[in-house]
């Protein structure tokens, strides 16, 4: 049968881009590939039925070993054509891929820094307020220096970014 040799020989060669593209297609369903038509080959269509029934006349499996053929052929096709869009850090696309994971994550660390720097903030108005309830001036002096100093940390660290 001419279609079964067809799909042993995409198994042994490696087809052009543009012919792995078209066979992707055309091998995606059983439908596909009864009515494919493959100029080099001579193929004509049938339905999927006459197929079938033609297979099963050719192969002692019928129709399934035709079928397995198809699904390693597309396994095949997808293994030659996957080169192009691989996600690898060398070329183009991995590269774009590795700057919108590397920026998500710094906007994932900014959103936590801004939650502590926030929580500080609240934590040092609370402090402040108590100190005052005490109100003794010596301790009000050393949370005004102390709060001065942690200030500083922050600052330094925003600057440092």
């Amino acid at each position: 049968m001419q279609l079964s040799s067809f799909l042993q020989s995409i198994l042994v060669t490696q087809p052009s881009q543009h012919e792995c593209l078209l066979l992707i297609k055309l091998l995606k369903s059983q439908g596909a590939m009864a009515a494919m038509t493959w100029p080099s080959q001579d193929m004509q269509p049938i339905s999927l039925n006459a197929l079938k029934s033609a297979s099963g006349e050719c192969f002692v499996e019928g129709f399934h070993k035709l079928d397995k053929l198809r699904i390693q052929a597309l396994r095949h096709l997808k293994e030659v054509s996957a080169p192009i869009g691989r996600n690898d850090s060398r070329n183009k696309i991995g590269l774009l891929n590795k700057i919108e994971q590397l920026e998500s994550e710094k906007q994932l660390v900014e959103g936590n820094l801004l939650v502590v720097t926030h929580a500080l903030q609240l934590s040092l108005n609370l402090c402040e307020k108590y100190v005052r309830l005490v109100n003794h001036p010596e301790r009000a002096e050393t949370f005004k220096a102390e709060r001065l100093e942690i200030l500083q940390m922050l600052s330094y660290s925003q600057n440092r970014q």
